[in-house]
């Protein structure tokens, strides 16, 4: 992806009136956003990711930002969210991926980067946006449905759910 829509950098004040910007994330990022991961609990929580090592962590975080569309949300010069495109070949979808930090939940980060990656995916011409979610995990699927996702799969532990941008 390439194209940066004009929004970002972004600023905006949580629910707890506390500002937070959101931005591209680069490559001198990186270590804050590994920092953040390896502070990230609970561990391993959703198909092995957050990993559990500070070296596999390193090692995932570096390949999510080499190919993929990165946004960061930072409060205090510190990274508490993070979500990624991922582009999927051979198809005009992308899946989605964030993690807002536990210490910054339920703040209105989590949403505010979801509808900025709708925008980022929209301006580099995808048409959907797919995510794997577990069904336990109801504060994601509260942002997903509050910014236009729909259940795409039966109820089982892992649902799939998608965003037609056209529709959004």
């Amino acid at each position: 992806m390439s194209f940066i829509p004009e929004c970002l950098p972004c600023t905006f004040c949580d629910r707890r009136d506390i500002e937070i910007v959101i931005n591209t994330c680069c490559e001198e990022d990186c270590h804050r956003l590994i920092e953040m991961y390896c502070n990230f609990e609970p561990k391993e929580s959703f198909q092995g990711i957050p990993p559990s090592t500070h070296e596999k962590t390193a090692d995932w975080v570096k390949s999510i930002l080499r190919d993929n569309f990165n946004i960061v949300a930072i409060c205090n010069d510190r990274i508490v969210g993070h979500a990624s495109l991922l582009e999927v070949r051979s198809a005009d979808l992308c899946e989605y991926l964030i993690f807002v930090h536990q210490d910054h939940q339920d703040k209105g980060i989590g949403t505010k980067l979801t509808e900025i990656a709708k925008l980022c995916a929209k301006v580099n011409g995808f048409k959907k946006i797919w995510l794997s979610v577990s069904m336990y995990n109801s504060r994601a699927i509260h942002v997903y449905t509050k910014t236009g996702f729909k259940f795409i799969s039966p109820v089982e532990a892992e649902r799939e759910m998608l965003l037609e941008l056209n529709r959004a």
